[in-house]
């Protein structure tokens, strides 16, 4: 845990550490969806199917504990000025937990990676527009969102968002339509053409086909952060 950006509060990060890889790890930190407002503790991490493969690739997964969210959940109505100040910490949270990150002499600073789904993709290029220390994203289910305030809207931050993007969103998503929200998601991002790709897979919202999901997002890690020891397909998280 570390000092948060605000107030007198700690923000904690999970750590799931590659076992057959030895360090400096890439690191690849997680924004989760809005499924973990409704869990009490991180002790059980919603939707744990979505990211356990990082560390068994060889990579470091990093999971923070945002405001508003598991332990730290207060119920109260999210008016658009709560909401924006929640916008703004959990931009500092993540600041901070790459701060911490390149505090530590076992992560390679050079080769890390955003990875959001749902909620975390929606505002995923809100994120990578502020801090560029990223070198690759990667957003599951997310599309562009219509009617949010302009200083939330991702219209405003997309197309200052130039980290080299993966988007794997489902065809029958009514959530995020793929001809009037993932299209238009992806054409935003400010990244050159050839380092942004839209993977459309068979399903709704969260597509059902996971090693379709892991196929994608190792191949775009690979691409972009380079690939890790051929042990670690072996390997699994601690």
């Amino acid at each position: 845990s570390f000092e948060a950006a605000y107030g007198d509060e700690r923000v904690t990060a999970l750590l799931f550490l590659p076992r057959n890889v030895p360090p400096p790890w890439q690191a690849v930190v997680v924004f989760p969806g809005a499924d973990v407002c409704l869990s009490p503790s991180s002790e059980n991490l919603a939707s744990e199917y979505l990211f356990d493969f990082i560390p068994r690739s060889g990579r470091i997964l990093v999971y923070p504990i945002y405001q508003g969210m598991y332990e730290r959940f207060a119920l109260e109505k999210l008016t658009p000025n709560k909401l924006r100040d929640l916008m703004v910490m959990w931009s500092k949270d993540l600041g901070r937990t790459i701060d911490y990150l390149e505090e530590r002499e076992d992560i390679d600073h050079t080769k890390l990676a955003y990875y959001g789904f749902s909620l975390g993709s929606v505002n995923g290029p809100v994120f990578t527009a502020i801090d560029q220390r990223f070198e690759a994203a990667i957003y599951l289910a997310g599309g562009q969102n219509a009617g949010a305030p302009p200083e939330l809207d991702v219209v405003n931050f997309a197309p200052r968002s130039v980290v080299p993007t993966l988007m794997i969103n489902g065809r029958d998503d009514f959530i995020m339509p793929l001809e009037t929200s993932q299209k238009p998601f992806l054409e935003l991002l400010g990244a050159p053409a050839k380092d942004k790709r839209l993977a459309v897979l068979d399903g709704g919202h969260l597509p059902p086909d996971r090693q379709a999901i892991i196929r994608e997002t190792l191949d775009w890690l690979d691409r972009y952060l380079g690939p890790v020891a051929p042990s670690a397909a072996a390997g699994a998280s601690d």
